[in-house]
């Protein structure tokens, strides 16, 4: 009579089971520190542009021909019509 518990083919499963688990958990945390660095990496990004930003535009703005720098004009705060709702 053969054994009804093969001790060998226990062991296979335990390692296949094993390994599956293990890759599993490797694949969760690479994609959760990836995640949290391209996270701070906008983060820093947005910072750095939010202090430069007036030196971001004039390098900008010196890349043009002195003659070709000329800024159209724009509308001042208040010099243009409110906005109106239509009723009816």
């Amino acid at each position: 009579m053969a054994p009804y518990f093969d001790r060998g083919n226990f062991e296979t499963a335990m390692d296949h089971h094993l390994s599956t688990l293990l890759q599993a958990a490797q694949s969760l945390l690479t994609k959760l520190i990836r995640g949290i660095f391209g996270f701070l990496l906008t983060i820093v990004v947005s910072a750095y542009l939010l202090i430069t930003t007036e030196r971001i535009f004039e390098f900008a703005r010196s890349m043009y021909a002195p003659g070709r720098r000329a800024v159209p004009s724009l509308p001042g705060r208040g010099t243009h019509a409110p906005c109106t709702i239509p009723s009816g």
